[in-house]
């Protein structure tokens, strides 16, 4: 490090200068022209200051980033990409993140690569690439094999818990498992959400049930009675009706008690 002194420093425009020799506190190191301070003390001032007080320093930080918002966006303009270049696989429709939650939609696609370069669809409520996701996730079961096992029985509980207490809730469940169903039995996988696939939202679903309830029926005792379909899936994929709307569209739901489903089996009654 070039030994210089402060006068010579304030001459030549500098910040720092060095001057080869310690400070109070023992530190070989460069000091400030505007107040003669050894660098390292201030850092290490700042470092305590920083710890004790993190809310100023967040409130710091954002005040700045305001003041100085025009030319962060220059520079994050100007920065070149990291994004690799890889193949796009598949055709996408091109569509911002605005226009996808007016729409209502899940996923929404800029035609851009995500900053690992990823030509994905990014989820509408973080904006996060899907196939980035895809991967943490596999990092994640990979390296915790156990974490599935460990949460699960809490999951359950609370899934079962809000089912008793949520009408629309518990419909959306339901409603999962009735397509699950018939994709299962056809040999195929769900390419939607349950919504579009169905046509009918889990308040349209709540609403004609409850219409249909019995004495005594009510979403709390959901396992008393059960969700039948008037006309089977069964006797519908023999009859070649393979569409999930179709099979499960609110006409052909009912809520039958559990007795009266096991003795309707797979008849048309």
């Amino acid at each position: 490090m070039e030994i210089i002194s402060k006068p010579e420093a304030i001459e030549r425009g500098l910040k720092l200068y060095f001057t080869g020799k310690l400070c109070a506190r023992g530190h070989v190191s460069e000091r400030y022209v505007c107040s003669g301070a050894c660098k390292v003390c201030v850092l290490e001032r700042n470092a305590i200051w920083t710890e004790k007080n993190p809310e100023a320093v967040e409130k710091s930080k954002r005040e700045w980033c305001n003041r100085n918002i025009e030319s962060i966006r220059e520079k994050r303009r100007l920065r070149p990409s990291r994004a690799k270049p890889v193949e796009i696989v598949g055709a996408h429709l091109v569509i911002s993140k605005k226009k996808s939650k007016e729409l209502g939609l899940i996923h929404y696609y800029t035609g851009k690569p995500c900053k690992h370069g990823h030509y994905s669809d990014r989820f509408t409520a973080t904006s996060i690439c899907v196939e980035c996701g895809r991967i943490h996730s596999a990092k994640i079961r990979e390296s915790q094999p156990d974490r599935r096992s460990r949460y699960q029985a809490a999951a359950n509980a609370s899934i079962k818990e809000r089912s008793k207490s949520d009408p629309a809730f518990k419909a959306k469940l339901c409603m999962r498992e009735m397509v699950r169903r018939v994709m299962r039995l056809i040999g195929s996988k769900k390419q939607a959400r349950t919504i579009e696939v169905l046509g009918y939202s889990p308040l349209d679903f709540v609403s004609h049930m409850e219409g249909l309830f019995a004495d005594g029926m009510d979403w709390s005792n959901h396992g008393d009675w059960h969700v039948d379909h008037v006309i089977p899936v069964s006797v519908m994929l023999k009859r070649g009706i393979t569409d999930p709307a179709t099979i499960n569209g609110l006409k052909n739901m009912q809520p039958l008690w559990a007795e009266d489903n096991r003795i309707k089996s797979a008849r048309i009654i």
